[in-house]
């Protein structure tokens, strides 16, 4: 078994795995040492020697930054959409019978049951579905703008600070929408 002093800051299973052990059942961290079976004692030592760690910091800071920016997203939709199982199906087919009756005049089971139930003609639920529409595509392609902008600002920076400062930036325009 080869081993190896690091620092527990350091990224013990991808060091691992440039030495040449994927099986994360044949490393372990005690004390500041790194054991290692199945790979050379020179081999752990190179894998040791070539980490960057500010590489290894800068990519973890990116992965939870993406994650960061999503997760603001996925909130700031959630404000304006009903975010349950199988609600973007009954969106679509709503839209979908909206255009139908548009085109023929004749309402789907959608939006026939919806307009009797709330006691509205269907030409009104087919005008109050098309104006609701309109106004969420025209904020989630801001949402979308500032998630897929936000993302590539991230991956652009060169440093933590400069990974954080993407991220914040990304989330809060995010948030304002």
């Amino acid at each position: 078994m080869a081993s190896v002093k690091c620092s527990a800051e350091f990224d013990i299973a991808a060091i691992a795995e440039t030495a040449g052990q994927k099986d994360q059942y044949k490393r372990k961290y005690i004390d500041g040492v790194l054991f290692v079976e199945g790979v050379t004692q020179s081999d752990l030592e190179s894998a040791v020697g070539d980490y960057d760690h500010d590489a290894a910091l800068i990519e973890n800071a990116v992965k939870s930054a993406i994650n960061a920016i999503d997760q603001a997203a996925d909130s700031k939709r959630a404000e304006y959409i009903t975010d349950i199982l199988g609600q973007p199906v009954v969106y679509r087919q709503k839209y979908e019978e909206v255009l139908d009756y548009r085109s023929s005049g004749t309402a789907g089971q959608y939006m026939q049951a919806e307009a009797t139930r709330r006691g509205i003609t269907v030409d009104a639920l087919a005008t109050e579905i098309e104006n609701t529409r309109a106004q969420w595509l025209s904020i989630d392609a801001q949402i979308e703008a500032e998630r897929v902008g936000g993302k590539q600002d991230v991956r652009d920076a060169t440093d933590v600070a400069s990974v954080e400062a993407a991220r914040d930036a990304a989330v809060s325009a995010i948030e304002v929408l």
